[in-house]
């Protein structure tokens, strides 16, 4: 019988592009199920979190400049002041 960790919460994996000044990051954010980007955004990005960083999974960073491919880091954590536009990654956007 598998027991579960009675400290772990339940996360859904949402895939996300995350534009800063000088970066667009492609990676996975955690949400509580059932829970929207928006919510999100207000809980996590917003100003009502103390924690002024928030974890991006299985990432890619790209240069705004060139467009070039720079790191691909399986975690990362980005500073909530640093995001100027997130939104999640949907197929149709993913073909683009």
């Amino acid at each position: 019988m598998v027991r579960e960790d009675p400290l772990r919460i339940a996360r859904e994996k949402t895939r996300v592009v995350i534009f800063t000044q000088h970066f667009k990051i492609v990676g996975d954010i955690h949400l509580p199920p059932g829970a929207r980007v928006t919510d999100f955004l207000n809980r996590f990005v917003g100003e009502t979190d103390r924690s002024p960083f928030f974890a991006v999974t299985d990432a890619a960073i790209y240069s705004l400049k060139t467009e070039a491919l720079l790191y691909s880091p399986r975690f990362l954590n980005i500073h909530k002041k640093e995001v100027g536009i997130l939104f999640p990654l949907s197929g149709e956007a993913e073909a683009l």
